[in-house]
């Protein structure tokens, strides 16, 4: 206790750490093998991961099993994270790959970690195969992180056993401890989990003593209905965006939800959805503001939000979120705050000015009038 402790090393910086057991939940088809084949390539290379979306904390050797995905496949989507690196940092780039990357595909192979001790007992022990993984991952120079692609593909015994998957969990231990490397399996999601709205520790198939072993799990699931609503993204490009949240970390602080969009190529990149949305509850404080502003006679929020509020009105929100957006354009200096309920809603000189300023640009693209019912001076553009 007299001595200061070895400093953390973060694979991604502040996220995952070094040397630890890892697991990527999602479900069947969303893109995991993407994502861990994008970040075997960044991890190799020390680009950052997604187009900036993490920052890779220490680069160096990857070892990456697919026993899902054939050869020609994963040639496929190298081919493609290539290409995007390239881009982003050079040609010389390419060579870091060559030299730290190691991408195998196990189709069709013997790849269990743990199986029966014999036919018909139904406790499970380790076989020979972590320490034959291990001796191959020793000649990696400087190893960081090893890939195992799926769970289901790797382990023996019962998935809903916790006993069994606990024994699963200690095979990736020794791995992870007898390399230094962080060991990263991906698993599928539980069928509950693809009905929920929140993204949480419990959504990984099987016994929960997987999630309880591991020590830093990410759930990558297409964006909900809920979410797409919330991020302003339409039901016609919804699945064309993921969601990446962290749901267990044992050595870092919480971690935001990171929005990704999957490219024409399928090459995963990072999509600020929170500032689109953002902009778009602006441009919906502005919709309001004309919409007040062409009432001919005074309102007040309690009849605005019943005149506007429902799915099928104006503004397809509810009462409550309407009031929210009453709120904001209060906070933002649009509407003045009512001394008292009941009171009309006025406009300031503010949204006077915002409103005379972007004439046919308005959001709504109809001409608003005051709340005396005039309309107010409009700038005009060179169409006219």
């Amino acid at each position: 206790i007299s001595e200061d402790p070895p400093k953390r090393c973060w694979l991604l910086n502040g996220c995952l750490p070094i040397g630890k057991v890892a697991t990527l939940i999602a479900p069947g088809g969303t893109g995991k093998s993407q994502f861990m084949l994008q970040l075997g390539a960044s991890v190799a290379t020390g680009s950052p991961l997604a187009g900036g979306a993490w920052a890779i904390g220490e680069p160096g050797g990857v070892l990456i099993l697919f026993a899902e995905d054939d050869l020609e496949e994963i040639h496929r989507r190298m081919h493609v994270i290539s290409d995007e690196l390239v881009k982003m940092a050079g040609a010389g780039i390419l060579e870091k790959m060559k030299e730290r990357l190691y991408v195998k595909s196990m189709v069709s192979e013997s790849n269990l970690m743990t199986a029966a001790v014999n036919p018909g007992h139904r406790q499970v022990t380790l076989t020979d195969y972590p320490w034959r993984l291990i001796e191959v991952a020793r000649q990696i120079p400087d190893l960081k992180l090893i890939i195992v692609d799926p769970a289901a593909r790797f382990r023996g015994g019962e998935e809903n056993s916790a006993e069994d998957m606990t024994r699963f969990v200690e095979a990736l231990e020794i791995v992870s401890k007898q390399t230094g490397a962080t060991v990263l399996v991906a698993h599928h999601t539980n069928k509950s989990s693809m009905k929920g709205e929140e993204p949480s520790q419990t959504s990984s198939r099987g016994s929960s003593a997987f999630t309880d072993g591991v020590r830093w799990q990410m759930n990558l699931a297409t964006l909900t209905l809920k979410e797409a609503e919330k991020l302003g993204v339409s039901e016609e490009d919804r699945r064309l965006y993921l969601s990446a949240h962290v749901t267990k970390n044992n050595y870092g602080p919480p971690q935001p939800p990171v929005y990704l969009r999957r490219g024409e190529r399928g090459y995963l990149r990072k999509a600020d959805l929170a500032r689109s949305a953002a902009k778009q509850g602006d441009e919906l404080v502005l919709r309001v503001v004309a919409q007040i502003a062409k009432e001919p006679e005074p309102i007040s929020a309690t009849q605005f939000e019943n005149r506007y509020g429902g799915l099928d009105n104006e503004f397809r929100i509810g009462k409550v979120k309407l009031r929210g957006v009453l709120n904001r354009a209060v906070a933002q200096g649009y509407l003045e705050k009512a001394s008292s309920s009941g009171r009309p809603l006025r406009l300031t000189d503010k949204a006077r000015t915002v409103i005379s300023a972007l004439g046919d640009r308005w959001p709504d693209s109809s001409i608003p009038t005051d709340s005396q019912g005039h309309r107010p001076e409009r700038a005009t553009n060179s169409s006219g």
